[in-house]
């Protein structure tokens, strides 16, 4: 059972990893296509484009390439895509929150104590 418990909380870290990392991605997409014109294949010779620029906009050609045989996929499933990344979120969200409560819990109950393997502190309160 701690196997299947360490098993979830890792998944849940990759998955919120992996959110993060893609939310980066798409800013960083969104600022390229919105200077698409500083592309060197588009770009005129009086254009005042910055590398950054230049770099984020070439990127997007590369993402366009490479999602352009999903582009279908990704157009015509947004609504279930969008509702299956906002479960997996979720979900993973839900089992880090739910795992900080227990972590807290239990050293709320075994004090200083908590992180020794196999220490079950003796219960006074019951009488002989």
């Amino acid at each position: 059972m701690r196997f299947v418990g360490a098993l979830l909380i890792s998944v849940s870290w990759i998955v919120l990893l992996i959110t993060g990392l893609g939310g980066l991605a798409a800013g960083w997409l969104y600022y390229g296509y919105s200077k698409l014109e500083c592309h060197p294949m588009f770009a005129k010779s009086d254009a005042a484009c910055s590398f950054l620029s230049t770099w984020a906009s070439e990127h997007v050609m590369i993402a366009g390439r490479a999602l352009m045989p999903y582009s279908r996929v990704l157009t015509s499933e947004q609504d279930i895509l969008l509702l299956s990344t906002l479960c997996a979120v979720g979900t993973a969200l839900l089992i880090q929150v739910v795992h900080r409560v227990l972590v807290r819990r239990r050293k709320r109950r075994l004090g200083v104590f908590a992180d020794v393997k196999g220490f079950r502190p003796i219960d006074l309160s019951v009488d002989p």
